[in-house]
């Protein structure tokens, strides 16, 4: 899964307008290069790799799980439309 988290995060990375390989990794990353990074500044508040990591995981999580309807987990089966009262 750890290629599958790669790809992914790299792929959200690149649709929020940053280039993946110019993010720093952690705080302590962009502090030592001072917030310089890829020929510009960036906020300490950006996202870093472990940020992009996170969403990564969500994102597949969210795929690959059964999803949940009004009433609880699905277990296989459609949600069906509410009832009249």
């Amino acid at each position: 899964m750890t290629d599958m988290v790669e790809k992914v995060w790299r792929a959200i990375a690149i649709e929020n307008g940053d280039d993946p390989d110019q993010i720093p990794r952690h705080k302590s990353h962009w502090n030592k290069e001072q917030g310089k990074f890829g020929g510009r500044f960036r906020d300490i508040n950006e996202p870093f790799v472990s940020d992009y990591e996170a969403m990564a995981r969500a994102a597949i999580r969210a795929l690959t799980e059964s999803a949940p309807t009004q009433d609880g987990p699905a277990e296989g089966k459609p949600p069906q439309p509410p009832q009249p009262a």
